[in-house]
């Protein structure tokens, strides 16, 4: 994850100073306007921002879950980080990749659900009911979020959404 991390961040960096200050443009195939890549320095600061505060909250819930699991309370912190590192991860990812592909603007890190989770996650350390609480909620707050924007992408390309069309071979 720590490998995956850093080279997001080499990502972002070389996105931004080889496309945006490059005045990288194209036009698109479907409705011919000239568009621009990336949103500029405040886009990019943002997203480095939430990346790295995501990845700061990380090692805190994982030092703690180790430290429990050490303490010999148990393996369930240890897999409720695990899980929940996943859920949030895959969340913010998410976010990421369909801002960046619908050119929309990155949400703000108080807008971040799997930055509120995390967050909880961290506050409520110790508790069972609760972490296990919070686990469940990122996992279904992620499911949510994949079945909505998935529904939404194939009602624009008016295609269905989870179904393969079957026709009887004659």
């Amino acid at each position: 994850m720590w490998f995956n991390f850093t080279r997001g961040i080499f990502q972002i960096i070389s996105h931004y100073f080889v496309h945006v200050s490059a005045n990288f443009e194209y036009e698109t195939d479907l409705s011919g306007k000239i568009m621009k890549e990336g949103q500029g320095i405040g886009f990019f600061v943002q997203q480095l921002v939430t990346v790295v505060t995501y990845m700061f909250l990380n090692l805190i819930c994982w030092s703690s879950a180790a430290a429990d699991a050490q303490a010999g309370n148990g393996p369930s912190a240890p897999i409720c980080w695990l899980i929940l590192t996943m859920y949030t991860f895959g969340d913010l990812m998410g976010h990421l990749l369909i801002c960046r592909v619908g050119q929309l603007k990155f949400p703000a890190l108080y807008r971040n659900r799997g930055f509120w989770l995390m967050c909880f996650f961290w506050l409520t350390f110790g508790h069972d009911f609760f972490m296990f609480a919070i686990t469940a909620a990122a996992v279904f707050s992620h499911t949510q979020y994949c079945v909505t924007m998935g529904r939404t992408a194939c009602e624009a390309l008016d295609i269905s959404f989870f179904t393969i069309p079957y026709t009887k071979d004659e």
